[in-house]
């Protein structure tokens, strides 16, 4: 609310319920401004719809009170006996992410009788990962958008009864032009990817090289106790996963 000057003043605050709604009762009349916290909006957005905003949070509208940064909407009237309904809804930037392409990946077969370790090349020639990200179409809220991480995680290898087997296999995937391979055994999870801050643009990852040839490897160590090894196929999964960087 602002007062004869112009200047704002703080009424009252509010705090959402489970389903994100919230309310401020008993208003005096007057005209009045919601304000949210910026800290409180990092990677996330207003809601957008097919014409422009939804929302009626305005992230390029900002005031400082107290040292605290707050985002605004614009002003509304509050009448006497009156109820005003706003959308100040906000979209996550997971929204705005997703990954257009994953390999399939398929090493082929061995014969259970080798001396030595093998190393087995995807074959199925699908060598990409692609990350679509659409956030860099809304540049109006490159403030409020945080870097994101790409989580690999190798899950154990089972056949078709899910008895475990290749216990000590280990996955290599290096990117075109890199000497350093990106390395997971079964259970394991690692970083693929840590976005540069400031960077809203879609990523591929070419894991082959200038000639297409996989750059996929499987390292299958020979059977042994602590290395289950049986005539059948063994299939595990590679699960791939956004989460805003710490």
């Amino acid at each position: 609310m602002s007062d004869i000057n112009g200047k704002k003043l703080y009424v009252t605050s509010a705090k959402t319920d489970a389903d994100g709604k919230y309310a401020f009762k008993n208003l005096l009349p007057g005209t009045y401004t919601v304000a949210i916290a910026k800290s409180a909006i990092k990677g996330k957005m207003p809601t957008k719809n097919g014409a422009g905003l939804d929302s009626a949070l305005l992230l390029n509208q900002e005031e400082t009170v107290d040292g605290v940064d707050y985002c605004l909407t614009d002003t509304f009237k509050v009448a006497a006996n009156g109820t005003l309904q706003k959308n100040l809804g906000l979209d996550s930037q997971y929204n705005y992410l997703r990954f257009d392409h994953l390999p399939n990946l398929n090493f082929g077969r061995i014969n259970l009788i080798f001396p030595e370790s093998k190393t087995l090349t995807n074959q199925s020639g699908d060598n990409q990962v692609v990350v679509d990200d659409q956030r860099s179409a809304h540049p109006e809220f490159n403030d409020y958008y945080v870097p994101y991480q790409i989580l690999m995680g190798l899950s154990v290898f089972q056949d078709g009864q899910n008895a475990v087997g290749l216990q000590q296999a280990q996955l290599d995937l290096r990117e075109r032009d890199s000497a350093t391979p990106i390395q997971l055994q079964p259970g394991q999870d690692t970083i693929l990817y840590q976005q540069p801050v400031d960077s809203y643009t879609s990523k591929t990852f070419n894991f082959d090289d200038s000639a297409g040839n996989s750059l996929i490897k499987m390292l299958v160590p020979v059977p042994s106790s602590l290395n289950t090894i049986k005539p059948t196929q063994y299939t595990a999964t590679l699960k791939y996963t956004i989460k805003n960087a710490p």
